[in-house]
């Protein structure tokens, strides 16, 4: 049925708006273009499950996540445990970290952001996205009770439980990011709309409001974004 669903969603796409990409595909794109083969990567919140489209070319990548996970015989992609305030890495040790989905759940955003500081070479890159707590569907959601989110996140976007956080919104915005300077800048920013296709409905909401603000000029009411953030030198 998904298969059907992104099918069905991708024509519907290609018709109305050829220039639209998924936000995984911006992402992965945004990493590519950091990748080679004399840097290391760490995947912070990976979560247990590797994702087998994740080849790039690093020296090396790492994923990490709270979460354990007993299937590491069996991964490409090597696995370590941790807590994102005390990762158990050396000072200087990555020169890319990625954070998917991953700030919107920091209760404390600047010590964790001085642990990724620490791990990160001289002009280390950190590559976020998240959701944009300017957009109506995050904003409002925002004001729903926890567990009436877990709920929505569960039934309508077919969210695995274990994959559902408290989330607490702190780095969710571009005044929210500038928080972390000097110790890091911004080098890119881009801001996505989602394009969940699981139901053929949310799909036709999601796309149609895509469209809508684009035609305004709304960028920033996009339910996503993306930015790609430098280690400064005094770090």
């Amino acid at each position: 049925m998904s298969q059907l669903n992104e099918q069905w969603a991708r024509n519907i796409i290609s018709r109305f708006d050829p220039s639209f990409q998924p936000r995984w595909e911006v992402f992965d794109a945004f990493v590519e273009e950091l990748a080679n083969s004399s840097r290391r990567c760490l995947n912070i919140g990976s979560g247990i499950y590797e994702d087998p489209d994740f080849s790039l070319n690093f020296r090396l990548i790492i994923d990490t996540d709270i979460m354990y996970t007993v299937d590491t015989a069996h991964r490409k992609i090597p696995f370590v445990q941790s807590d994102l305030y005390h990762l158990p890495f050396q000072n200087d040790t990555f020169d890319v970290v990625l954070l998917r989905f991953v700030v919107e759940h920091l209760k404390h955003p600047q010590p964790a952001f001085q642990e990724i500081g620490r791990i990160l070479s001289r002009k280390g890159k950190v590559v976020i996205i998240t959701t944009n707590l300017i957009s109506p569907f995050i904003w409002l959601a925002k004001l729903l009770p926890y567990g009436l989110r877990k709920l929505i996140m569960k039934k309508i976007y077919r969210v695995a439980e274990e994959d559902v956080f408290p989330t607490y919104h702190r780095l969710n915005t571009r005044r929210h990011i500038k928080k972390l300077e000097p110790h890091f800048t911004i080098r890119r920013w881009q801001y996505l709309q989602d394009a969940n296709w699981n139901r053929r409905w949310l799909f036709v909401l999601l796309f149609a409001f895509h469209l809508k603000i684009k035609w305004l000029g709304l960028y920033a009411l996009r339910s996503n974004f993306i930015t790609v953030l430098e280690k400064s030198n005094s770090s």
